[in-house]
C-alpha cells in the first residue's frame, strides 16, 4: 500500500484499475492524500515492500493520471494476510472459542458481515455451513509433520502449521511428531501492500 499526496488531482470517489497481474485501487483521502493498494506476494515478511510491487503500484497511478508521477510518497505499507488454501474465510469453534481466520486480501470488506455471522454463531447458535464446514477430512497416520508437508508439495514452502489447534513453529516441525487422528492446519501468509 502507498499512500501519495498530490494536491493538483481530485477524485470524487475509489477508482479500481484492472492491472496485468492484481487489481489495483486509488481511494481519495482528505488533503490531496491517495491510497495506492494493494499486492500480494506469498511471502511471511510484513516489514518491507518489494521493488516490484512498489513498481507496479506506482506504474498503476500513474496509468490513471500522469500527475501521479509527480506525487510525493508519503507512507509506504505493508502487512501479511492469513489465507486458507482456497481463500475463504472460516468460522471455528474449539473449546467454546469461536475463531476467525483467512479473511485473506479482503478483511476490512469482508469484516462487518462475518462480524455479523459470529454474533449469531455465539449469540444466536447458528450455522452456516458455507464458513463453519471443516476441510474435507484428511487420514492422519503417525510421523512427522514436516514428511506431511512434504507429501502435501509445501516442503519448504512459507506456511503456518497448527496441530489440534496448537501452533507448531517452523523451527520444530522436523521433530514435531504426528499421532494417528490428528488435524493439522496449514495457513500461507500473504504480503500484501
Amino acid at each position: 500500500m502507498l499512500l501519495l499526496r498530490l494536491g493538483e488531482l481530485s477524485l470524487a470517489r475509489p477508482v479500481r484499475l484492472l492491472h496485468p497481474r492484481i487489481p489495483v485501487y486509488v481511494v481519495p483521502r482528505a488533503e490531496g492524500l491517495f491510497m495506492v493498494g494493494a499486492t500480494m506476494i506469498e511471502s511471511d515478511e510484513d516489514t518491507r515492500i518489494s521493488a516490484r510491487s512498489m513498481l507496479e503500484l506506482l506504474s498503476a497511478a500513474y496509468a490513471l493520471h500522469p500527475a501521479f508521477g509527480e506525487a510525493e510518497i508519503a507512507e509506504i505499507g505493508t502487512g501479511v494476510r492469513a489465507a486458507f488454501p482456497d481463500n475463504l474465510p472460516r468460522l471455528r469453534r474449539r473449546d467454546g472459542t469461536l475463531y476467525v481466520n483467512g479473511l485473506y486480501r479482503h478483511g476490512f470488506l469482508i469484516a462487518p458481515a462475518l462480524a455479523r455471522r459470529a454474533a449469531a454463531v455465539l449469540l444466536e447458535g447458528r450455522h452456516f455451513p458455507e464458513l463453519m464446514n471443516e476441510d474435507p477430512p484428511r487420514e492422519t497416520a503417525a510421523g512427522e509433520l514436516s514428511a506431511l508437508l512434504e507429501e502435501l508439495g509445501l516442503a519448504g514452502a512459507v506456511v503456518a502449521t497448527a496441530v489440534n489447534g496448537e501452533f507448531v513453529a517452523a523451527a520444530v516441525r522436523a521433530h514435531a511428531a504426528l499421532t494417528e487422528g490428528d488435524r493439522v492446519e496449514v495457513l500461507a501468509p500473504m504480503q500484501g501492500g
